[in-house]
């Protein structure tokens, strides 16, 4: 079991399990169809990132029951049960309305209770200490593919602050990777200004000789 030590006194250390009002439950991977029908289910890779990405899906022509639990809500954590290693466990949290996407078989959906905020639960399910308990505590980690089960997801160590606490940690997370992200832009184009000093002074030294 993964322990995290130094923890604040207001802090407390508990399973997931404790903390879900919903799941964790596999979903379904229908045969898919090769044209648009009504019903779009996400592929693995919608969740790989550690994002939700919209954009990774594909048609299957069943009708779902809008009161099935496959549909996706606002604030529903998504963790891959089955993937290669470097990816079993990853998690995504879907913000979208819902009747829009189902989930496939190789996907467990996890809904909190009040005492957690999704953010937090998302960002503590992405953290080192939890990839690594995944990884050890999958199956089949001997050439076929890892898996974890309902058991394990329960069972996963989060250390739990106040929700005052888990509010400043996803807004401190979320200022932090939106500074990443212009900084990697502002690399990004200081790479195309030098690539295009570059050409331009090869031109230039070609055009002089």
């Amino acid at each position: 079991v993964v322990k995290t030590t130094n923890m604040p006194k207001n802090w407390r250390q508990c399973k997931l399990g404790e903390l879900l009002s919903f799941g964790p439950k596999n979903g379904y991977s229908p045969k898919p169809v090769d044209y648009e029908t009504q019903t779009k289910s996400l592929t693995l890779s919608a969740t790989t990132s550690g994002s939700f990405d919209a954009s990774k899906t594909k048609f299957i022509d069943e009708t779902i029951p809008a009161d099935s639990h496959l549909w996706l809500d606002k604030g529903d954590i998504l963790i891959q049960r089955g993937n290669s290693s470097e990816y079993v466990g990853v998690s995504a949290i879907y913000n979208g309305k819902r009747g829009i996407f189902i989930y496939p078989d190789l996907m467990m959906k996890i809904r909190v209770t009040e005492d957690a905020i999704p953010e937090y639960i998302h960002l503590a399910l992405l953290a080192p200490t939890t990839r690594a308990y995944f990884l050890k505590n999958a199956t089949g980690t001997s050439g076929s593919m890892p898996k974890i089960n309902q058991v394990v997801v329960k069972s996963t160590p989060i250390p739990l602050p106040p929700p005052a606490e888990q509010k400043r940690i996803v807004a401190k997370v979320d200022e932090l990777m939106t500074l990443c992200d212009q900084l990697e832009a502002h690399i990004t184009h200081t790479q195309t200004l030098n690539t295009h000093l570059m050409d331009s002074l090869i031109h230039r030294m070609t055009v002089a000789a």
